[in-house]
């Protein structure tokens, strides 16, 4: 039988994920808005960000435990935050979504 899984060995970032609630902490919108694209220079969105950042807790809580980070494949709109329906992009599943709920 084929392998299934996918392995990859998680990677940090130059900000602990720490430092980044003391920054939403300490700082107003505005300017967390204009650190954002310094902050997120190496990747392709937030959600990309603040998955790293969630697999570096882990990493660091469950030195000692066997873990698995799962993620789904598929990814439909909010049901309700921050709005009805809000979703970055339009493909996929999403596309039937709108299509049904027209």
């Amino acid at each position: 039988m084929k392998n299934m899984f996918t392995y990859y060995r998680l990677c940090s970032t130059s900000l602990k994920p720490s430092e980044v609630m003391d920054m939403c902490d300490q700082f107003d919108k505005n300017s967390i808005n204009l650190m954002e694209k310094e902050i997120l220079k190496t990747y392709p969105n937030t959600y990309a960000f603040s998955k790293n950042l969630a697999e570096q807790i882990l990493a660091s809580k469950c030195k000692d435990l066997p873990v698995a980070i799962v993620r789904p494949s598929i990814i439909g709109p909010s049901l309700e935050e921050p709005c009805p329906g809000w979703i970055e992009n339009i493909s996929a599943l999403t596309s039937i979504f709108i299509d049904i709920f027209r």
